[in-house]
């Protein structure tokens, strides 16, 4: 049973039975999705549910490993790395255009990308968390990256609560291997997940929203500078 951290269970948890409830040991059940996990303070109760339920159906993978083969500029996709999609700025490299279905190779707009190969020491980004907005959905990305696909209204929430540190210890959780760990997607798959209903979700995507569109504006901007300068100002500096 997943609990916060100073929130002790009122009463021990059994699952009920198959596509069933998971409830006290009381025998009375909760009504819920088959995946819900009760817990009482002295002062409120909280609830929350397993991952999957905020998920579309096959919502969670990683992509297909192959040959990153470099082209000129005219030629080929736009390819990003591990690392390039948590730079402020991502510079990636261009790539032969590998034998790889789109949804394998791309990711759409409204997706969470998850560092999930890599070591786990201090500053590495193994569990970080990013939104394929800001550069992953308009290029090929590595098999390294976990594509996160969220239902309709939960992307937002998804996010600030996968970057907070419970939600970074929990995805930390699901590494498995020894050198360059990995992470397990029935694990992740499993992992607890907050009930829209008891938070307050429309604020969290709000806020989230508008840090989205700030920094979108802000590359917009740092862009059209450097094309100035690369388009207008080199050529004939350089003539």
């Amino acid at each position: 049973m997943f609990q916060f951290p100073n929130h002790r269970p009122r009463s021990r948890l059994r699952r009920g039975p198959r596509g069933g409830r998971i409830g006290p040991s009381d025998g009375t059940e909760r009504p819920g999705m088959g995946c819900y996990v009760y817990s009482r303070t002295t002062t409120s109760t909280w609830r929350v549910a397993c991952a999957s339920y905020g998920l579309e159906p096959q919502g969670i993978f990683n992509g297909p490993r192959f040959a990153r083969i470099d082209c000129a500029p005219l030629h080929g996709i736009d390819f990003l790395s591990q690392r390039d999609v948590f730079l402020i700025r991502p510079v990636g490299r261009r790539i032969v255009r590998p034998a790889v279905s789109d949804r394998m190779l791309f990711v759409p707009r409204h997706a969470l990308l998850v560092g999930s190969h890599g070591q786990m020491n201090e500053g590495s980004i193994f569990g970080k968390v990013e939104l394929a907005s800001f550069a992953g959905w308009r290029s090929g990305i590595t098999q390294d990256l976990l594509r996160v696909l969220v239902r309709d209204g939960l992307r937002e929430v998804a996010y600030a609560y996968l970057s907070t540190t419970v939600g970074q210890w929990l995805l930390k959780s699901t590494a498995v291997g020894t050198s360059i760990p990995s992470m397990r997607i029935d694990l992740l798959e499993r992992l607890p997940f907050p009930d829209r209903s008891e938070i307050p979700a429309d604020e969290i995507s709000g806020l989230v929203l508008a840090a989205e569109r700030a920094r979108l504006d802000a590359d917009k901007a740092e862009s059209e500078a450097i094309r100035i300068i690369e388009e207008e100002v080199l050529p004939q500096w350089l003539a």
